[in-house]
């Protein structure tokens, strides 16, 4: 009974010694669902190969439509490098070739299968880029990672519009405007994974807009469908362009007053105009026609707001004309057209008491120095008369005029 009890420890701790010294791939990278991949690595739990040895075999079999080559690193480390990046829609599969057996002797424990994918086509870029401000109609330019199965991205790409409770659907453009974006756009060498759409519903005017690429869209690959499709949403945000309309702004006393005679007045425009047309807009008064002030340093080809400088007459009525055929850089009309010719009213001149304008001037210190002012609507309680200059300046004796 001794001896039996013995024997049985003894195949007990053989096995365990057995177990402990059979070796396992500790970690492989990538695993799942990856988007970009150039290389696959593993670790191993034990040494196997001699350390420095060169030209050894791989330890897995690879299937993969990507080639590569494999190497060791160390002892216990191997990577397979890829020639290129894996397009959308590889999909790559690792297994330990059969026999294979750690430097010591052992064998495996565990795991000795490992597969990764690359997913579905991606937008790697975007034409607009996320942010920018966008047209009604707006064409969008999607550079992928990899070729998309047209009917999947049809059926689970979408614009979702601020305001509008469904899903706007897209559609591609047409062949002929696909030709000149690409070619506008240099984008030829990419065309194949390249897409060219509109949202199927044209967008209002200063709405927020975003481009949904979802879940479901198939990658292709060599011109055949993978069955590798997108699982997460990318989301590009837009905002469209704000309606074309020109808006008079000028000083007031209130809210409901006429425009301040001795300020400028300017007419303000949502969208950039041209400054070739700008310049064709006229203020027409009694006295005659004005036409807008630009800074004699001011090189820009579009304009946001044309400005009339003042002072006009009082209480007097001016009107803003526009050239016949006036619209944006864009060749917009303007949506209030019909307030053309503007009417601008006028207010009364507002009080005044001023020094006559100049650079300098010189006020003799001398008894009975006199400085001419001008007075406009001051009230009846003034009285011209003699004003204190600062100290050791003498005075100022206001003339009435």
């Amino acid at each position: 009974m001794k001896l039996r009890r013995v024997g049985l420890s003894f195949c007990a701790a053989l096995l365990v010694a057995t177990s402990a010294q059979a070796f396992r791939v500790d970690r492989f990278t990538p695993q799942g669902e990856v988007a970009r991949v150039n290389q696959a690595h593993a670790r191993f739990s034990e040494d196997m190969v001699p350390f420095g040895a060169q030209d050894l075999p791989a330890p897995f079999e690879v299937d993969c439509a990507q080639r590569g080559a494999g190497r060791w690193l160390n002892a216990r480390e191997w990577i397979y490098q890829f020639e290129r990046d894996l397009a959308p829609g590889t999909d790559c599969r690792f297994r330990l070739k059969e026999g294979l057996h750690a430097l010591a002797g052992s064998g495996v424990q565990g795991r000795s299968g490992f597969a990764f994918n690359t997913g579905g086509p991606a937008i790697a870029r975007s034409i607009p880029w996320g942010g920018a401000r966008i047209e009604e109609e707006q064409p969008f330019v999607l550079v992928l990672t990899g070729p998309a199965v047209r009917a999947t991205l049809l059926e689970n790409a979408w614009c979702q519009v601020q305001g509008v409770a469904d899903r706007v659907p897209i559609a591609l453009v047409s062949e002929a405007d696909r030709a000149t974006l690409l070619d506008h756009l240099q984008l030829r060498a990419v065309a194949e994974r390249t897409v060219i759409a509109r949202c199927k519903q044209r967008l209002p005017a200063g709405a927020k807009m975003t481009f949904v690429w979802g879940r479901g869209i198939e990658a292709l690959r060599d011109g055949k469908p993978t069955g590798i499709v997108t699982r997460s949403v990318q989301r590009v945000q837009y905002t469209v362009r704000p309606e074309f309309r020109a808006t008079l702004q000028c000083t007031r006393e209130n809210a409901k007053a006429a425009c301040t005679p001795v300020a400028p007045l300017r007419l303000v425009f949502t969208t950039p105009v041209a400054r070739t047309m700008a310049e064709g807009i006229v203020l027409r008064m009694p006295q005659g026609l004005r036409r807008p002030y630009f800074a004699s340093d001011d090189r820009e080809v579009v304009v946001r707001e044309v400005r009339f400088k003042g002072p006009f007459p009082g209480l007097s009525e001016a009107r803003i004309e526009l050239p016949a055929d006036f619209a944006d850089a864009d060749a917009r009309r303007l949506v209030n057209a019909q307030a053309f010719p503007l009417r601008v009213a006028l207010a009364d001149l507002p009080p005044l008491l001023k020094f006559p304008a100049a650079t300098f001037g010189i006020v003799e210190l001398a008894k009975d120095a006199a400085l001419p002012v001008t007075l406009r609507h001051v009230e009846p309680e003034f009285t011209p008369g003699t004003g204190a200059l600062p100290a050791n300046a003498g005075e100022i004796r206001v003339l009435k005029l």
